[in-house]
């Protein structure tokens, strides 16, 4: 399996912070995009939830290029697939009557390959960091610019069974770093 598809699949997960499950699960019918925007519907998702994303441009285009590659040396994904991200042994799993996606392992694999083609400056900053890291790493972002905690527990799918924002769990995924710390503290008057 190219790079690229850890690639790509890492981009939704850094700008859209789909769960890695949701990731290796998407399937074409859950995807509405083209060249200007793009959404996605996570059906049956982390407690039977269903919820429709807005993706960013980033995640967008990802998805995009990874739907309608421009170069045919570029198709990665098999066609005959109900899936975005494909298992390199698609038609066996078929014939075996076994889903064909990409799994959650094989993704994880990807993304150790796509860390190792870094130079040695670049793996020593992200030998630590793992695919989920990217998920917390979108939470963080997103109470950067300003989400509330209940608008980022809504997106990243931390809902009770009611519906309801489910914080403690968001407010895990954007703890302030040390570092965050110390420049707030700062700003500190008495």
């Amino acid at each position: 399996m190219p790079l690229s598809v850890s690639l790509r699949s890492s981009r939704l997960r850094y700008w859209a912070g789909l769960r890695i499950s949701e990731i290796a699960t998407l399937r074409l019918d859950q995807c509405q995009v083209n060249q200007r925007a793009g959404s996605i519907t996570l059906l049956d998702a982390k407690g039977g939830k269903t919820r429709t994303l807005d993706l960013h441009n980033m995640a967008r285009r990802a998805l995009y290029d990874c739907l309608f590659p421009t170069r045919p040396q570029d198709r990665e994904r098999d066609e005959e697939s109900l899936y975005v991200f494909t298992s390199r042994r698609a038609a066996w799993l078929r014939q075996q009557g076994r889903p064909d996606y990409l799994s959650e392992r094989g993704i994880e694999h990807l993304w150790m390959q796509t860390k190792q083609q870094g130079t040695h400056e670049e793996w020593e900053r992200i030998a630590g960091v793992t695919f989920h890291d990217l998920r917390h790493d979108f939470a963080h972002r997103a109470r950067a610019t300003g989400w509330s905690l209940e608008e980022i527990a809504v997106y990243l799918g931390h809902q009770t069974k009611d519906g309801a924002p489910a914080i403690a769990t968001t407010v895990r995924y954007t703890l302030p770093s040390r570092k965050v710390l110390k420049e707030r503290l700062q700003t500190l008057e008495g």
